[in-house]
């Protein structure tokens, strides 16, 4: 029985490292080269971790030796766990001095715009939010303005609560005659040589220099991915899966439905 284990814990071993390469593959192959070879990304931590736990248990047993497997694994791998676990060795996301600048991105959503009935908090919240983070330089994806002027309904506040010195807006989306949805770009630095790119169909791609305090130029994009098309009546049967227990059958209808989404959502990102 104990041999019989050990070589049941060595397949599931060997199981669980071919799921870390597959990770590892997902993030060097092309969707539309591979189809669903994508969806692996989204298990990468849990490959990693499968793995850090595998090589524990074997460094416990008489044969530490086999520890090597999974450890060689994630040495071999060592690209996408600096990726997921991101690891800051100079500070953290929040250290801000002469010699650094905050970029932060942030999908409004709208601003509140698709929720009915539409809630006042909701952008008053956000407001707060942008004014303790402190960005030097604000990209916001699905950004709402009036059709005639991009400065309402929002735009003139965020611009004043938070020292902006300059603000672009493009247009990729439409909600009605009166709503302009697109990617916003907030800064404190000035911009230069300001384009914009059309990669597909709703899908822009923003290009600017900015010049820095230092006076050195930093040239920065800002692009908002085609999203996976997910509806709300999609995002709620997830939260109430988590939430409660579903029959296996209609969860494994949903799956593969959400998995087909996935992956078209990926190649058209690529």
């Amino acid at each position: 029985m104990r041999q019989l284990f050990s070589h049941a814990f060595l397949i599931i071993n060997i199981v669980v490292i071919a799921w870390l390469f597959c990770c590892y593959a997902a993030s060097v192959t092309h969707p539309e080269k591979v189809n669903y070879l994508a969806l692996f990304s989204l298990t990468t931590p849990f490959a990693i971790l499968a793995n850090v736990m595998f090589a524990i248990v074997w460094l416990f047993s008489k044969r530490r030796w086999k520890a090597l497997f999974s450890t060689a694994s994630l040495l071999g791998c060592y690209k996408i766990i600096i990726m997921v676990f991101a690891f800051h060795f100079f500070g953290g996301n929040d250290a801000k001095g002469t010699n650094t600048v905050k970029v932060m991105s942030w999908n409004a959503h709208g601003l509140g715009v698709f929720d009915r009935p539409f809630a006042k908090g909701t952008v008053s919240k956000m407001m707060d939010y942008l004014k303790a983070e402190d960005p030097d330089i604000l990209c916001m994806p699905e950004y709402y303005t009036r059709y005639d002027n991009s400065m309402k309904p929002y735009t003139t506040a965020i611009i004043s609560n938070n020292g902006f010195k300059e603000f672009r807006f493009n247009m990729d989306n439409t909600i009605g005659d009166k709503i302009y949805l697109g990617t916003a770009i907030f800064s404190k630095y000035p911009f230069v040589n300001y384009q914009t790119h059309i990669l597909s169909q709703y899908i822009y791609m923003l290009q600017c220099d900015m010049r820095l305090p230092s006076g050195s130029m930093m040239r920065m994009f800002f692009i908002h991915l085609h999203s996976f098309g997910l509806s709300d009546h999609d995002r709620q049967y997830i939260e109430e899966a988590k939430a409660t227990e579903k029959p296996l059958d209609s969860n494994i209808v949903h799956s593969k439905f959400y998995m087909g989404k996935f992956n078209d959502a990926y190649a058209k990102r690529a």
